[in-house]
């Protein structure tokens, strides 16, 4: 694998991870401010 190749998937793969984290923070919050008030 190239080593340009390796950087883009590593890249995506990080980029991926972010954005679910984010999605989940999103989708977790309405549930927890619901869940308190």
């Amino acid at each position: 694998l190239p080593v340009d190749q390796l950087i883009l998937v590593v890249n995506f793969k990080y980029r991926f991870s972010v954005t679910r984290r984010e999605l989940v923070d999103t989708v977790n919050q309405p549930d927890f401010n619901s869940s308190t008030g």
